[in-house]
């Protein structure tokens, strides 16, 4: 049995499924057009996924395309692909072939199908600026949904010839130079971050190469900094795990062994999206990291809860000040910000991250080993600047410690008791709520 719910915008298929363990989980699934959720629903109902499809010569490409996704995208590809072509064919496919029928498809359909796409309106994206037309990135992917669905619709003799074989596929062109990163750029990025989490991350990124999402999955546990390792430069660290924000059907469809944590969504709840700490499912990494620094981590440790008004349960290397996980979004959010005041737009991180191993001129070693060779100092964090929210936080903080440590503490042993019951227990919260609202 499954039920079909709407939320904002988006339809969830909502249902129950007995794991590897024996335990019954009840699942989400989202989709962003009502059909999709209705044929999910009776693929559920019917106890499984039929590859046969159901599609004719008057079948619209536009339900052979959803048929396609659904049922046959579902099982090769992943989910996050899966949900990125779903939102191709929505957002844009849809817009071109209309009502068109399969039996409609010509030898030219693919040079007009793409012509028109060219000059689609592009639907932005959460907090970007949107292009006037579609970006080129997204016309190739267009294009290979086409190209491969089209190819079921050969086998099954519904069309002669594929035409998208026939067609170049959109090459990516630059609209403008860039620029590219050189030792000058890198020091003085350096000497313009004054947040101490962004200046700790570029130099660890840096150092060892390390993503940005590997880079938020870091924990002390994995940072190996002793005497003896700074002494010989052999110091290093092991990245097994991950930070990133992920779609919630894709959570549901992971091993929940590699799931470390599950972050709670504060403020805006409404989401499709998690935030989560988990496992790689690839072998542990380790990587070097160079001695100065190694010493500005060592630094970085022993005054990181300063800068904290919460505890850090995971040990994580980088967080917010309230002790929560500092994402991709935070970091670019800084990144971005920094970079501005600097003067160093269109500077990327991707490319920063890839410039740190490439071969530094006439050195013979990379450009990391060349920059960090030649510091004529030890690195030292920035001279951090705290937001007057964050400073009456961390005055609160200290003020908070300093009476606790006079002040003998109170046993609320059965208040947190019955606190806890109630988060456990819906039951008894309404149970208590509905007693409450009786005696007003």
């Amino acid at each position: 049995m499954a039920i079909i719910t709407k939320r904002r915008k988006a339809y969830s298929v909502v249902y129950q499924k007995v794991d590897e363990n024996g335990v019954t989980k009840q699942i989400w699934e989202t989709y962003y057009d009502y059909s999709s959720a209705l044929v999910r629903k009776r693929e559920i109902e019917n106890e499984g996924i039929h590859i046969k499809m159901n599609i004719k010569p008057n079948t619209t490409i536009l339900n052979f395309l959803v048929q396609y996704a659904t049922k046959i995208g579902r099982n090769q590809w992943s989910s996050s692909r899966y949900e990125s072509n779903m939102g191709v064919i929505n957002n844009y496919i849809s817009q071109v072939v209309g009502s068109k029928k399969i039996k409609d498809i010509k030898p030219n359909f693919a040079i007009k199908t793409m012509n028109q796409l060219e000059k689609t309106p592009a639907i932005g994206k959460r907090n970007q600026i949107k292009t006037e037309y579609i970006p080129n990135s997204m016309l190739r992917s267009c294009y290979m949904l086409l190209k491969t669905s089209f190819d079921y619709l050969v086998s099954e003799q519904l069309i002669e010839n594929n035409p998208f074989h026939e067609q170049v596929a959109p090459k990516y062109h630059k609209n403008k130079p860039y620029k590219e990163w050189n030792l000058e750029f890198v020091q003085h990025l350096f000497e313009s971050v004054d947040d101490m989490r962004l200046f700790i991350f570029l130099h660890i990124m840096f150092s060892t190469g390390l993503d940005i999402r590997e880079i938020g999955g870091l924990s002390w546990h994995d940072i190996h900094i002793s005497d003896e390792l700074i002494a010989q430069d052999q110091c290093y660290l092991c990245s097994n795990k991950i930070l990133d924000r992920l779609n919630k059907n894709t959570v549901q469809m992971m091993n929940p062994q590699r799931i470390i944590k599950q972050f709670e969504c504060a403020g805006f709840t409404q989401t499709n999206t998690s935030l989560i700490l988990f496992y790689k499912d690839v072998p542990q990494k380790t990587v070097h990291i160079h001695k100065q620094v190694a010493l500005l981590l060592r630094i970085w440790k022993e005054r990181q809860k300063e800068f904290m008004v919460e505890e850090n349960p995971y040990a994580l290397l980088i967080t917010l000040i309230n002790g929560k996980p500092c994402d991709d979004r935070n970091m670019t959010k800084l990144y971005h910000k920094t970079c501005a005041e600097a003067n160093l737009k269109e500077l990327t991180l991707t490319k920063f991250k890839s410039f740190s191993k490439k071969e530094s001129q006439n050195q013979g070693m990379s450009n990391a080993d060349y920059f960090y060779a030649t510091l004529k100092h030890e690195l030292s964090l920035p001279k951090p600047k705290i937001s007057t929210t964050h400073v009456i936080q961390l005055n609160q903080k200290s003020i908070n410690s300093k009476i606790q440590a006079v002040l003998p503490q109170q046993k609320n042993e059965d208040m947190n008791l019955l606190i806890q019951q109630i988060k456990d227990n819906p039951e008894l919260k309404m149970k208590l709520i509905a007693k409450l609202k009786a005696e007003l």
